[in-house]
């Protein structure tokens, strides 16, 4: 199993063991193509995404070397085709067996239990790639914490319903120690707290 963690980090395993992938350029070219996974990417324009300011000619030879080393890690570690390839098109093959962990909230159900919620959420420890700055990222990343806003809202407002407070206060203050000051989580803590009768709490989080 090739498990990939781009959430808080950039980590790549292979049956626990580490997979090594040496340039920066490479790893971004990696992270775009499994995130998009079952996508063909023409090579011209991934040469244009990750190397804009490249002569066309210098562009597609970074775009090789890039994909070189990728497959070469990739192989290194296993016999699976991770990466589909010919001389048009790139893609990661979506039918490999891989787990990303910016796939598991996506992948959530609107019926999804609070423990299901839990065990997705608790994958998440930061933002999409910290590090990296590429244009493409940027939206991912704005992409990756909407969806973790929106699920973590949801597994609030579930052990909220099921008077789960203590349980409310860790994930609410989990969600506040990323940086980000989300109204929602400082109300499900006063709520919380007002559950619990520490009205001292309520106000000085208020």
């Amino acid at each position: 199993m090739l498990e990939v963690r781009l959430i808080g980090t950039f980590a790549i395993q292979r049956d626990g063991k580490p997979v090594t992938i040496s340039l920066r350029a490479a790893q971004s070219l990696f992270a775009y193509l499994i995130l998009t996974a079952g996508t063909m990417h023409r090579r011209e324009k991934l040469a244009g995404i990750f190397w804009p300011d490249a002569t066309e000619k210098s562009a597609r030879a970074h775009l090789r070397h890039a994909f070189w080393l990728i497959r070469k890690a990739l192989s290194s570690r296993s016999k699976s085709d991770y990466l589909v390839a010919d001389d048009v098109n790139i893609s990661f093959n979506a039918s490999a067996e891989y787990w990303l962990d910016a796939e598991t909230l996506e992948r959530l159900r609107r019926t999804s239990s609070a423990d299901e919620l839990m065990t997705a959420l608790s994958n998440c420890q930061g933002e999409l790639l910290p590090g990296f700055y590429d244009d493409w990222v940027i939206l991912e990343r704005e992409h990756s914490q909407a969806v973790y806003e929106q699920k973590m809202t949801r597994l609030l407002d579930l052990l909220e319903g099921e008077k789960r407070w203590p349980e409310v206060l860790e994930w609410a203050e989990r969600w506040i120690s990323l940086g980000q000051a989300s109204e929602e989580a400082y109300r499900h803590l006063m709520i919380a707290y007002d559950a619990l009768g520490d009205r001292a709490k309520v106000s000085s989080t208020y």
